[in-house]
């Protein structure tokens, strides 16, 4: 707390120095580009802009998500081996640490990495639509009937 406001006092007292400091022409242009893609990303995941299997996909995530939080929470004993910190795989779990995860924490496990497969996969699907509208917005930025057209597009034709 106390080296953020020196660093916010010496930036307000020293600020026409960085003021004169020039603006890095590629860093501001992939910021451009990071931002268009975000924008670009963000309007293609709305919920309702998404396709159906889209739809699916995350509804998937968030229920095998909510599956293993409540397998994890309500039958701990039956996921998971008594284990404290100053036990030991050779007395308390009869020499297999294999035996620290029941079947149950099997599946609760199973079910967790389901989710965040399921959410990678939603995530890569938008990134690359959303990288293809980008690089083709930059194709035909000259022509701005065709970024009108591709802009449309992104809004009515979605993660296909």
């Amino acid at each position: 707390v106390l080296a953020a406001y020196y660093l916010e006092q010496t930036v307000s007292n020293r600020q026409g120095e960085l003021d004169a400091i020039p603006i890095d022409e590629e860093v501001k242009e992939r910021d451009e580009q990071d931002e268009a893609l975000k924008g670009k990303y963000d309007e293609l995941t709305e919920w309702n802009v998404l396709r159906y299997w889209a739809k699916v996909v995350l509804g998937l995530s968030v229920t095998t998500m909510i599956m293993s939080c409540y397998l994890v929470q309500l039958f701990a004993s039956d996921c998971f081996s008594d284990f404290e910190i100053t036990s030991t795989i050779d007395q308390h779990l009869e020499g297999d640490w294999k035996k620290l995860v029941k079947p149950t924490g099997v599946v609760a496990i199973v079910l967790l990495l389901l989710s965040c497969l399921l959410l990678y996969i939603f995530r890569q699907c938008a990134m690359e639509k959303a990288n293809h509208l980008i690089s083709t917005c930059s194709e035909v930025s000259s022509h701005p009937s065709s970024l009108e057209i591709t802009t449309n597009y992104a809004r009515h034709e979605t993660m296909s």
